[in-house]
């Protein structure tokens, strides 16, 4: 059953593999930065059909500010890499940037492990939108009130034009 996201598309605009996407994040193909932004990732979930590619990094020295935080402008960067993978998982087509927004609401620290969820909000005829967010894992100790929740570190939306 195809996704209405993909339901507009011929079937020659569609689709990477896990393997191609990887392969886009661990080399310079989406940029001459962005491969540093991925040098430690994994893949958790990736569903090009719902539009779904999550991954986790964690926060190195060189992604770091002053103050020892992911660095805003890696963050923008991770932001559009992922958020233009997952787009060219679904649609091959080519496309550019018409906007990138990002919010920065916490922060992450150096060693801590960071999840990134980008997704596909729609893919038009000509304009695609997709978003992303960055967020942490308050507490991985059993005993704690805090297993599971949440610390959104960033938010992201991404416009392009095909």
């Amino acid at each position: 059953m195809k996704s209405a996201l993909m339901k507009n598309l011929p079937e020659q605009h569609r689709m990477l593999t896990l393997n191609q996407v990887e392969n886009f994040l661990r080399t310079e193909t989406l940029g001459p930065w962005s491969h540093r932004a991925f040098s430690n990732f994994r893949t958790e979930i990736f569903d090009p059909i719902k539009g779904l590619l999550v991954v986790t990094i964690v926060v190195t020295e060189e992604l770091s500010n002053g103050a020892g935080a992911l660095h805003g402008g890696a963050i923008a960067t991770i932001i559009d890499v992922l958020t233009t993978a997952i787009l060219l998982a679904s649609d091959l087509r080519p496309s550019v940037t018409i906007d990138l927004h990002t919010t920065c609401i916490s922060a992450a620290q150096i060693g801590d492990d960071v999840t990134i969820e980008a997704r596909i909000d729609n893919i038009g005829k000509s304009i695609q939108f997709s978003s992303c967010r960055l967020f942490t894992r308050l507490d991985t100790d059993t005993d704690s009130d805090n297993v599971g929740k949440e610390k959104i570190v960033a938010t992201g939306l991404h416009t392009k034009k095909v």
